[in-house]
């Protein structure tokens, strides 16, 4: 498992660095294209002046194609590779990460919900302390303790973090790589305050255990409320939000899990 994240790693770093070279600024070229613009701009003006057979709109003609010239050449060559150059080195530090999580991550027995393994949650309702803590700079929420067990949910790395000896929900942990969020407007559910339990089918709860759960559900982004929603968007009345930590709701549907909502803050940029 490690050898493969290791080769994995080293193809990824590989096409990286070609990208790099192959995106990388260039301001030579606009600067030379701008001149020419520049001059013939000036000459198609004096042979307007002086030629009274140069029409008005062969001479607008001429100035549009003279002004996009450059106006394309500073996009193509300069800003557009300058901001794939930044992807580029987002994506590299979230590769990263990614690869240092998975290698924390071979010390747990892994499973994956199935037909055979399911996974549910119970609630009561009690206050709740605790705040939910998300370091932008490492696109993380912390790495589980290894006394502990990880319901991951969703594409990403993150999700509930479980106390084996009670089952119950102690926080949220792993990796939510912004490059992967989808922009939408949200609609935040609003949960009662309260304590989880998970139950689990086919597979017993102990320290290091990791379970991958509704592992298709994407992960959406609302900059201006700064929450964002792992799984589904829609949340209805019969539906039961639990906040559980203060900025994290855990939405269940007869105790299966909908969505997981996090406040990470806004106006994050995602790359």
């Amino acid at each position: 498992m490690v050898f493969g994240v290791n080769i994995s790693m080293l193809n990824v770093s590989k096409d990286l660095e070609k990208d790099k070279k192959k995106n990388k600024p260039n301001i030579v070229a606009p600067i030379i294209n701008t001149v020419i613009s520049g001059v013939a701009i000036v000459a198609v003006i004096i042979l307007k002046i002086l030629t009274s057979e140069f029409n008005w709109g062969l001479f607008i003609c001429f100035m549009v194609v003279l002004v996009l010239f450059p106006v394309a050449s500073w996009y193509n060559s300069y800003f557009s590779k300058k901001q794939k150059t930044k992807m580029l080195g987002s994506f590299e530090k979230e590769t990263e990460l990614i690869v240092e999580f998975m290698q924390y991550r071979k010390h747990y027995k892994a499973f994956e919900e199935s037909e055979k393994i399911k996974v549910s949650f119970e609630f009561e309702e009690c206050d709740v302390v605790g705040k939910l803590v998300y370091i932008v700079e490492k696109s993380s929420l912390g790495f589980p303790d290894h006394s502990n067990a990880l319901v991951s949910i969703g594409i990403g790395f993150a999700g509930v973090e479980i106390d084996p000896d009670s089952n119950v929900v102690i926080g949220v942990k792993g990796l939510l790589p912004r490059s992967i969020w989808l922009k939408k407007k949200l609609k935040t559910p609003k949960g009662v305050k309260g304590k989880l339990t998970v139950k689990t089918m086919g597979v017993d709860i102990r320290n290091k255990t990791y379970i991958q759960i509704n592992k298709q559900d994407d992960t959406y982004y609302d900059e201006k409320s700064g929450w964002i929603c792992i799984g589904d968007r829609k949340v209805y009345d019969f539906d039961d939000c639990v906040e559980f930590l203060n900025g994290a709701i855990l939405v269940l549907r007869d105790g299966n899990v909908v969505s997981l909502w996090l406040n990470v803050g806004i106006n994050l940029p995602l790359y």
